[in-house]
């Protein structure tokens, strides 16, 4: 049974659970052992071993709704590594890189990804990441891209703004393009950071659940849904890699948490979420 409600690592038990909001479309806990594999989801992880396979536990709740049932690697050279304090770390490997993904038609049903666009007016985003240091070039966190792998959404650290995180919204139809950076410089403390989308109003983009913390932009996305939902084999999920023209541009750092959420969150749904996260990972 997916530990939904608490965490088997970190802090206290909780009574709030991110499953409690609607629309919840990803949450890939890599502090929850009962949802990760060393191979094809039947033998639970050890310290040390390459993630095989992680469960989106927002598929237990969502089902087809959900960005998949699980991200995976079915390459040993590429799979990052978990450790029993709770992460999966990213980075170099003999192939060159780590990241775990889901691609249409390699579910075990041969199903789709999902039965949902992602939309890009309103979004929202957290994760929390440890150990992202200085980079040479842009390495990715998270891309989801739809029927034109060209159409994507992308997390990165992004080596020409002095090393911050930077989300991308990209619409390659109208050829437009909608870059918001977090307005802080990362570090390689353990941090929560939240990208809330919101065309109507304001989005941002901040840090451990301050919003003077990081930026906020006045209406700077486009209204635009990527189509995660088409059939083909285009329609990819990835932690840890950019795909198309970016892939190759793996993250260096380690995750704990990634949560998506296909809405904006109002005001208390964004605080709920973040004092867990907070609190989960004894973040100040």
């Amino acid at each position: 049974m997916l530990g939904l409600g608490n965490s088997l690592i970190g802090g206290a038990p909780q009574l709030f659970s991110p499953a409690d909001i609607s629309d919840l479309v990803g949450w890939w806990d890599f502090t929850d052992a009962s949802v990760i594999y060393s191979d094809d989801g039947s033998t639970q992880i050890t310290h040390g071993d390459g993630i095989k396979r992680i469960d989106n536990k927002a598929y237990a709740i969502n089902g087809s709704a959900a960005l998949g049932q699980y991200l995976e690697q079915g390459d040993p050279n590429l799979r990052p590594a978990w450790t029993s304090a709770g992460r999966a770390t990213f980075g170099s490997s003999p192939a060159g890189g780590t990241e775990l993904q889901v691609k249409n038609n390699t579910h075990d049903d041969g199903s789709s990804i999902t039965t949902s666009d992602l939309n890009g007016t309103a979004l929202t985003i957290f994760y929390v990441a440890t150990d992202i240091g200085s980079v040479s070039g842009d390495e990715y966190l998270f891309n989801a891209c739809g029927a034109n792998s060209r159409d994507r959404i992308s997390i990165y650290v992004d080596n020409d703004t002095n090393d911050r995180w930077q989300w991308h919204l990209q619409n390659n139809t109208a050829r437009t393009n909608t870059v918001m950076n977090c307005g802080q410089n990362i570090t390689s403390d353990t941090e929560l950071w939240t990208v809330h989308l919101d065309h109507v109003s304001q989005s941002s983009f901040y840090r451990n659940g301050d919003t003077s913390d990081g930026i906020n932009n006045s209406g700077s996305t486009q209204n635009y849904a990527i189509d995660t939902s088409s059939s083909g084999t285009a329609p990819t999920v990835t932690l840890g890699d950019g795909t198309g023209d970016n892939e190759g541009s793996h993250l260096t750092g380690s995750v704990f948490e990634f949560i998506i959420y296909n809405k904006a969150l109002s005001s208390d749904e964004l605080t709920q979420v973040q004092n867990f996260l907070l609190s989960k990972h004894s973040i100040s």
